[in-house]
């Protein structure tokens, strides 16, 4: 995770889980901060239902040391317990993506990395998404460039791919060069060919803006879809096809 002030990474998960008594117990030191431990505790307890037996835990299990797997499962269920598939009933094919996921990070007051990566679980509904990408105002860019040499990605969620992060720009007239130039917060969306390291291709952007450029907040986060990709409904018959716009960004935005 990362500070909404800072490119410096913000500490991980911290917490432990403690299997020695009737009821596991999960510790987080004192000094990490809210948004943090929360998530930390959700991730905790996702290793507790991994473990989990009946009525009981696995004593084998519980002992051995976590395997990379485990803990995809439990990122997992730290998300299914922090943003439940109801916190998603209108997310619709036509929605801005960027400016959804921001809203529901707000809303279940988490990231905005966490409520990315939600997109991909495989109990979501299938859009399509082929990346993401959180821009930030490289503070080591010179302040007389242009606001779209000054943009830089941050974090990526782009599989398979390779985002110089910090070493990127923006490119001029893109659609997040556009959003990041508004005053206020802004979204929107665009076909456009994308050349950003190794993520290349034709795709549908959402972009969604927020903060100020004068105090070097500025944020722009992009999603990227496939053209006319064509979503699977036979299992998701009740999806509101509300839009994004009805969602409004409450609250403090996490990163």
């Amino acid at each position: 995770m990362y500070s909404i002030h800072s490119d410096i990474r913000r500490r991980g998960h911290t917490g432990k889980t403690y299997f020695g008594s009737a009821r596991p117990l999960v510790k987080i030191p004192p000094e990490v901060d809210f948004a943090t431990a929360r998530l930390s505790v959700a991730h905790e307890l996702g290793h507790v239902l991994v473990h989990s037996r009946d009525d009981g835990y696995d004593e084998a299990t519980i002992r051995l040391p976590s395997t990379p797997e485990e803990e995809c499962l439990a990122e997992y269920a730290a998300r299914l317990l922090l943003m439940p598939a109801p916190l998603w009933s209108r997310l619709a094919f036509n929605v801005n993506l960027a400016e959804y996921c921001v809203g529901r990070s707000s809303a279940a007051r988490v990231t905005v990395h966490s409520s990315i990566v939600r997109l991909g679980d495989p109990d979501m509904r299938d859009l399509g998404v082929r990346g993401a990408i959180l821009w930030r105002l490289n503070p080591q860019a010179r302040q007389c460039a242009l606001l779209h040499q000054r943009l830089t990605p941050q974090w990526h969620v782009c599989p398979g791919a390779f985002v110089p992060i910090k070493r990127s720009k923006a490119r001029c007239g893109s659609l997040i060069a556009r959003v990041a130039e508004e005053c206020t917060a802004v979204a929107g969306s665009s076909l456009e060919n994308v050349d950003i390291g190794t993520f290349v291709g034709s795709f549908v952007v959402h972009a969604f803006s927020w903060g100020s450029v004068v105090d070097g907040t500025r944020l722009v986060l992009s999603v990227f879809q496939t053209p006319n990709f064509q979503p699977n409904d036979d299992s998701h018959d009740t999806v509101d096809k509300c839009h994004a716009d009805s969602m409004p960004v409450i609250g403090k935005i996490l990163i």
